[in-house]
């Protein structure tokens, strides 16, 4: 939770920078930051997905070992 609240205080600081709108934020030159939290968000996802599926296989795995 630390990280996705460290991500949103970026993204605040970073359109609050800018007068004229999130829009001119996303197609401005800060794209970077954008592609960025993207690419954090997928690999988080992605993460969450593996730890979730681990931890059902490993229940799997005991159920079997008892029979």
């Amino acid at each position: 939770m630390n990280i996705l609240s460290i991500l949103t205080v970026l993204l605040l600081e970073a359109s609050n920078t800018s007068s004229v709108g999130a829009e001119s934020w996303m197609y401005g030159g800060e794209k970077f930051y954008v592609v960025f939290v993207v690419i954090l968000i997928i690999f988080f996802g992605i993460f969450t997905f593996l730890i979730l599926l681990e931890r059902k296989l490993s229940k799997i795995e005991h159920q079997i070992k008892e029979r």
